[in-house]
């Protein structure tokens, strides 16, 4: 299988300038055990801007896990929405939620809630919910991670986004198995022509450091949402998702 490079390959394209010299991490990593990880989040409207960060806690109960999680996001001024949630979930391949709480608010440069923009919700028991197979748009993140690493099926599923909007008729499946040059420092350099009449000298961009990674990717598809892409290494760790304009990128600086 060819190396490819991220911004020669769809969906990494989108998110390619945000992997610059930034290697994925390489220790142990198991899906269905104990695990932190943490994202940056990014704003594919402006070349992958990082505008936040999202961090993911998973701890094993037996037949159940907890999923805790830290999202924020930054406004302008030095304001940020900050969102944080606990959600309890059977161990299953499709990870059905059984009971959540989570918490919204804006807060001020100094980390001050503002006045009125609180939010508590939480939801302990199965009435109202879906009949069929359905799970939260979070539990993806800890989903993806253990599905086969080749063709299958596709789950078909309701999804709670948002943790209460109802969204019937999705679809996650496998995607593709890839290898990438990943974790390369952009450098210059000079690219020499030359011409009838003499040489010419550029300077180019060029990376150098890049290490052929092996990745699987998954989609996620449905009504009401734009397609979202999962993308795992060999263990399972997930590493990056594509999402319309926005995208989460693992944080090498603590995860590498």
């Amino acid at each position: 299988m060819s190396v490819l490079e991220p911004r020669d390959h769809f969906p990494l394209n989108a998110i390619h300038r945000g992997l610059f010299d930034c290697a994925p991490p390489k220790g142990a990593y198991d899906p269905s055990g104990n695990w932190e990880l943490s994202y940056r989040v990014c704003t594919l409207s402006r070349r992958c801007q990082e505008v936040g960060s999202l961090k993911l806690t998973r701890r094993e109960q037996g037949g159940e896990f907890s999923l805790m999680l830290q999202y924020d996001k930054w406004m302008p001024g030095g304001y940020k929405q900050w969102i944080e949630a606990k959600i309890q979930c059977l161990k299953e391949r499709l990870p059905t939620p059984l009971a959540w709480s989570f918490l919204s608010e804006l807060r001020d440069p100094k980390g001050q809630t503002l006045e009125g923009s609180r939010s508590e919700h939480s939801h302990e028991d199965l009435q109202g919910l879906p009949s069929s197979p359905y799970t939260l748009h979070w539990t993806l993140f800890e989903c993806v991670p253990r599905l086969p690493k080749e063709p299958f099926d596709p789950i078909q599923f309701t999804l709670l986004d948002h943790f209460d909007q109802v969204k019937p008729g999705y679809r996650l499946g496998f995607r593709e198995d890839l290898v990438v040059a990943l974790g390369g420092r952009q450098v210059q350099a000079a690219q020499v022509e030359e011409l009838e009449k003499g040489r010419v000298t550029r300077k180019v961009w060029d990376m150098e450091g890049a290490v052929a990674t092996q990745l699987y990717a998954y989609d996620l598809v449905g009504r009401g949402n734009v397609p979202w892409v999962f993308v795992v290494d060999e263990q399972g760790r997930l590493l990056y998702v594509v999402a319309g304009l926005e995208a989460y990128l693992i944080d090498c600086k603590e995860e590498g």
